[in-house]
């Protein structure tokens, strides 16, 4: 008998891989398909796979109660990394039968927060060599709910899935970094060109917004000490006219501080910041246009979901290169106002020395001078 269930286990194990290696090489898809596999083997009324990005847990599945939740992005300050962050630093899996028996004997205090939290749980990392890339957890209202053979068969699906995240990664970040490079040299070539700065923003925020696929990028130039907004590619800009004087919270904050802002959907309470352009929670990274010590204005980025930090770091590339644009036109209009400015003194001297009519000489100054 238990060689007939050890066959059968084998052949359905078999199959799991088989339907993880046909999986679209896309991390929400591997997500959706870890569910579905996981819930062959245990109760997924409590299920979560994410993947860690530097100190930041992203979930790409998440359900609660059998009901989806929106995906989130947790930062996890060291100390307070809870039995996920425990499950990343050792790269060991974690079966728990009873949470409030166990207390004491837990590597790391739960982070769960509910006011009914599950009783038990099982935790597997998701590795790809030595490397945690993320987590799959499965958890139950239920003492004892799991044991030893499920936790045996998560491993196994969990080992399947971190293949092909590492695999989705590679391709990910391949095909991100020919579209960087895709993305500045187009914006370069719009950098180069002789056209007014408005217009010239205004294309600059429409193709980051087309390429990398974001509802909302602005522009904002700084001027006598405010921001005013130059370009937005949403074409809304939450309702605010072009030119309109102030930003958001993070654009303000980039302003005054000098430095790369990002602030999240939602606050620490849980709790929406800002509406999105398309009436959805939105995440907002605030980058500015900065030239040695001087802000000369604040591109500002708007997301569905938590930026990664390849985007950031593309982001604060195109903020320089948008710097230096803002600059040269700024040196160049104020080049051609001394020119003006030049030439009208010129010619009121020339009409002021003219011999004749006094009045009729100092008509044309008048004249020149408006």
């Amino acid at each position: 008998l238990d060689l007939t269930r050890q066959v059968a286990e084998l052949a359905s194990l078999a199959e799991v891989g088989l339907r993880i290696a046909r999986a679209p090489l896309e991390v929400y898809e591997l997500a959706e398909t870890a569910y579905q596999e996981a819930a062959r083997v245990a109760a997924t009324d409590f299920f979560q796979l994410g993947t860690f990005d530097g100190d930041t847990y992203r979930t790409l599945l998440w359900v609660r109660d059998g009901e989806r939740q929106p995906n989130q992005a947790f930062r996890m300050p060291p100390g307070q990394e809870g039995l996920v962050g425990w499950v990343r630093q050792t790269g060991s899996p974690l079966l728990v039968s009873d949470f409030a028996a166990e207390r004491e004997r837990l590597p790391a205090t739960p982070s769960y927060d509910a006011a009914d939290p599950p009783s038990s749980a099982i935790f597997v990392p998701l590795l790809a060599g030595d490397e945690v890339l993320g987590v799959m957890v499965i958890q139950s209202r239920r003492r004892s709910a799991f044991g030893d053979h499920q936790l045996r068969l998560l491993i196994i699906l969990a080992n399947a899935v971190a293949s092909s995240v590492a695999l989705a990664r590679l391709r990910a970040r391949i095909e991100f970094r020919t579209l960087q490079l895709a993305l500045i040299k187009e914006i370069s070539r719009h950098l180069t060109s002789l056209q007014p700065l408005p217009d010239l923003l205004t294309q600059v925020a429409r193709l980051i917004s087309h390429t990398l696929r974001y509802p909302a990028v602005r522009l904002f130039e700084a001027v006598g000490g405010s921001l005013v907004l130059r370009a937005d590619s949403s074409g809304q800009s939450e309702s605010r006219a072009k030119d309109t004087v102030g930003g958001t919270q993070a654009v303000d904050q980039a302003m005054e501080q000098g430095q790369t802002v990002l602030l999240p959907a939602r606050d620490e309470g849980g709790r929406p910041r800002v509406e999105g352009t398309e009436g959805m929670d939105a995440s907002r990274l605030a980058v500015p246009l900065k030239v040695e010590d001087r802000v000369l204005g604040v591109l500002e980025i708007e997301s569905r979901d938590e930026f990664p930090e390849e985007h950031v770091a593309l982001a604060e590339t195109l903020a320089a290169h948008l710097a230096i644009a803002v600059l040269e036109a700024h040196n160049f209009s104020q080049q051609q106002e001394e020119a003006w400015i030049t030439t009208v003194l010129v010619e009121v001297a020339r009409h002021a020395a003219r011999p004749g009519d006094a009045m009729e000489a100092l008509q044309a100054v008048l004249q020149l001078t408006t």
